[in-house]
């Protein structure tokens, strides 16, 4: 499988699929991840424990990737996550992202995230 699938089938299983360790998800993250996101370093652990936290507050999430490119173990991502709050209330958060993927496992991401404006309510 190629890097930028690895990718897709991670990140999709993170935001849209995800049931913590049971998630398909850990299988594409190294046990030795390391994550760098706008300034806040975390491992393997404080991803989960983020997302446990998410699927508490905002379990309705989707992703969309809009450009994805790779060369050998590096791969470039740029994609946009929804949640729904309510019936009404949408937030969106773009993301930038660079991620190292090597024998078939996600080991770093160094990413920039930012809220999309929903205008007035």
């Amino acid at each position: 499988m190629e890097n930028k699938e690895i990718l897709r089938r991670a990140l999709t299983s993170l935001f849209e699929d995800y049931r913590g360790r049971d998630s398909e998800f850990m299988n594409y993250f190294s046990p030795d991840y390391h994550q760098w996101a706008n300034g806040q370093d975390t491992d393997l652990g404080g991803l989960i424990e983020h997302f446990d936290k998410l699927q508490e507050i905002r379990p309705d999430r989707k992703i969309e990737f809009i450009d994805i490119v790779s060369d050998g173990d590096i791969v470039f991502d740029q994609h946009v996550v929804t949640a729904t709050l309510s019936e009404t209330k949408k937030i969106q958060v773009d993301v930038f992202a660079k991620w190292i993927i090597r024998n078939g496992l996600i080991v770093r991401c160094e990413e920039l995230t930012r809220h999309r404006d929903q205008g007035p309510e």
